[in-house]
């Protein structure tokens, strides 16, 4: 069950950075756009 999605729009040709929070803690399925320094 997703409890919230963050759709920020058109984000051009490079993916987004995907994280999943399901855990209570930060965990990076995807490195894309978007920093990740926060959650490492």
């Amino acid at each position: 069950m997703v409890d919230a999605v963050i759709d920020s729009g058109d984000c051009g040709a490079e993916p987004t950075t995907v994280i999943d929070f399901s855990s209570g803690t930060g965990e990076i399925l995807r490195r894309g756009m978007g920093g990740t320094s926060r959650f490492e």
